[in-house]
């Protein structure tokens, strides 16, 4: 069970002081495992994450975007190196880890301008981050989920706004313990350090690699796959309930098409 601990991250005094001080004092000076994992959705709700860059507001939207999510994981990795560097003696690790959760947003356009920059400047954060501590033994790796059952999501599609903003089906979403499960089988990897730092990897195709499954016992497929392509963006809701999934290839485009955007819609716009 986890230590719940409260602190605003676009507040540099409070992550120090409340967060990692507290590490320090109650974990003997080391931790094995940083994830970066904090976002923060713009004032006026997720509705600010669909504004064209020219629009009203979206300056304010790369503030909030990039203050709470890109550097506050700066910060927060920056703070905790003498924690990682303590622990490389004693922890039960290969070595320790910082863990990046980014999304295909880095890659292809996702919701808006800001979120897709901030999103792919958080991979070339890990990138960097492995290079440099890559002589000290430290493995820095940038994780890819799909589609997230957060809670946020969950009030999302009580609401309606799901449907109405995004209205990707839910039937492949992975829960947050899927990328839980991600984040364990990289870090007790023993050659992380050679295959895996400073490079981004996809949640689901790690799960295929390592043979680990989601909560459910399911294995959701990559964002990158047709078996998640189709359903999301192919076939209509009727359609989708009478293909099994197994049915349709697991086939994966390449990074380099993914990068040419989204597919576009067809019929009556969202």
């Amino acid at each position: 069970h986890g230590i719940a601990v409260v602190c605003n991250h676009a507040i540099d005094e409070e992550v120090r002081t409340r967060l990692f001080q507290r590490i320090e004092q109650e974990q003997n000076g080391r931790l094995d495992i940083l994830v970066n994992n904090v976002f923060r959705v713009p004032p006026g709700g997720p509705n600010k994450l669909f504004t064209k860059f020219w629009e009203n507001g979206t300056i304010h939207t790369w503030d909030v975007l990039h203050t709470v999510g890109l550097r506050s994981h700066y910060v927060a990795s920056s703070m905790a190196m003498p924690l990682l560097f303590n622990a490389r003696n004693t922890t039960k690790l290969p070595r320790p880890m910082i863990a990046m959760i980014s999304s295909f947003g880095g890659l292809t356009y996702t919701f808006n301008v800001p979120y897709g920059v901030g999103k792919a400047a958080l991979d070339r954060l890990a990138k960097d981050m492995a290079l440099e501590l890559r002589p000290e033994d430290i493995c820095v790796t940038s994780f890819w989920p799909g589609v997230v059952l957060t809670e946020r999501t969950e009030a999302m599609v009580d609401t309606g706004e799901w449907d109405k903003m995004v209205g990707i089906p839910l039937d492949n979403a992975e829960t947050p313990e899927f990328t839980g499960r991600a984040i364990v089988e990289v870090a007790t990897d023993h050659n992380n350090l050679k295959e895996k730092t400073g490079t981004y990897q996809v949640v689901a195709e790690l799960a295929e690699e390592y043979g680990f499954v989601d909560t459910n016992g399911r294995r959701p497929p990559s964002i990158r796959s047709l078996r998640f392509l189709l359903p999301a963006y192919g076939m209509d809701e009727q359609t989708r309930k009478k293909v099994p999934s197994w049915l349709i290839p697991d086939w994966k485009l390449p990074f380099s098409v993914m990068a040419a955007g989204q597919p576009p819609e067809t019929g009556e716009e969202k």
